[in-house]
């Protein structure tokens, strides 16, 4: 017996066209979506098969991947491979691209993958600042680089371990 894949909060977006924060609102009972938009995410979800995650898979680790760019052959070389890795290990992969400097420059995604329990944080062609490389360190968030000399002539990230 063939089995089917899972219905996600995308799946339901692109079905309802509109983003996935919104579909996460309205399944969440977040007053900050209209009622309408809300039934029609709502009915969507339960025509598609939609099942909330388990307590279990909620608990999971998540690791944070971050790119500068989702454009190149490469990078979307890596992200299938840490996709991939990623369910085979029960992991949730959360990922980011920042295309603007001035965004990634900022400590506070840092911090906030911290507060957030983030396991670890993954660069691949992503340049931390030294002030994000002192956050890292002092918040001990496990980091690993796959591209070599990542961070600004620090030699603090090597290759991926």
């Amino acid at each position: 017996m063939a089995s089917r894949e899972r219905v996600t909060l995308d799946t339901i977006a692109a079905a309802a066209k509109v983003s996935r924060a919104t579909v996460s609102k309205a399944i969440n009972g977040r007053q900050d979506v209209s009622a309408r938009t809300r039934r029609q995410i709502l009915d969507l979800a339960e025509q598609l098969g939609y099942e909330a995650p388990t307590s279990a898979e909620r608990n999971a680790p998540i690791v944070t991947i971050v790119f500068d760019t989702l454009d190149t052959y490469y990078t979307n070389r890596v992200l299938a491979g840490a996709v991939a890795a990623a369910h085979d290990h029960g992991v949730i992969l959360d990922v980011r691209a920042f295309s603007s400097r001035r965004e990634s420059a900022s400590q506070s995604w840092v911090r906030r993958l911290v507060a957030e329990g983030h396991l670890a944080l993954i660069l691949v062609t992503m340049e931390l600042s030294s002030s994000q490389v002192r956050a890292v360190r002092t918040l001990q968030l496990l980091t690993r680089a796959i591209f070599g000399d990542i961070v600004s002539g620090s030699g603090f990230f090597v290759g991926m371990a």
